[in-house]
């Protein structure tokens, strides 16, 4: 099995040059379709990170078994909420990858971790767990302050 850090490594180095950044502002006039169009190399609005999530989750449920899903939360505590969506989201992929630092006893993902074509990658050990910090205090205005992933948590 590849380290954590290469799969990120060669996603990036692979990936992310096929991808011209876009303005965010065509998420609100945009039909679902057009998104096929369009790709979206980075964001730092929350709303319009979900706006796009949802956008692609429904694509994966609606083209099953057609893809691997991969998503990430930073931080397994934002994972517990959107548990049920991503049950179906698992079902519909080929496979569903998750990238997440462990700041919370996985116990209540019981139910997603343990289906078949569910893959955890534990980021909680490379810098993309800090990015955002990183980038709040670079562009104070433009990056919004991360929110701190669940008190008191040790692994």
């Amino acid at each position: 099995m590849k380290p954590s850090i290469e799969i990120l490594q060669t996603f990036y180095h692979r990936m992310m040059p096929l991808f011209m950044p876009q303005a965010e502002r065509v998420l609100e006039t945009s039909p679902a379709q057009a998104f096929n169009e369009m790709a979206f190399r980075y964001t730092f609005s929350v709303d319009a990170m979900i706006k796009i999530s949802r956008i692609i989750e429904r694509q994966a449920q609606q083209t099953p078994l057609v893809a691997d899903f991969h998503a990430s939360f930073q931080y397994l505590s934002r994972v517990i909420p959107q548990q049920q969506r991503y049950q179906e989201v698992a079902r519909a992929a080929r496979g569903l990858w998750l990238y997440y630092a462990a700041d919370t006893d996985a116990a209540p993902l019981q139910n997603l971790l343990a289906l078949p074509r569910v893959t955890v990658i534990d980021t909680g050990a490379m810098p993309l767990v800090n990015i955002l910090a990183i980038l709040h205090q670079i562009y104070p205005t433009a990056v919004p302050q991360p929110i701190a992933p669940t008190p008191g948590f040790t692994a």
